[in-house]
């Protein structure tokens, strides 16, 4: 699990899927903390994006901009 070896602050999805509404993001969040081995990363929250779509593309451009 991703979350295990980064220890991140937020987990953010993106794509089409997410954006269309095909992904359920409480599943996704309900199934990774199953397998998530620290108790306080298991508090981490997973959130759909708002930046659309593109989102991806959008933090391409911004990494590739500095």
């Amino acid at each position: 699990n991703i979350i295990n070896i980064l220890n991140p602050e937020i987990v953010i999805l993106g794509g089409g899927a997410v954006v269309d509404g095909h992904v359920n993001i409480t599943e996704i969040a309900a199934a990774s903390r199953k397998h998530i081995a620290a108790p306080s990363a298991k508090r981490t929250p997973v959130v759909a994006t708002r930046l659309g779509e593109f989102a991806q593309a959008k933090g391409a451009a911004l990494l590739a901009a500095k």
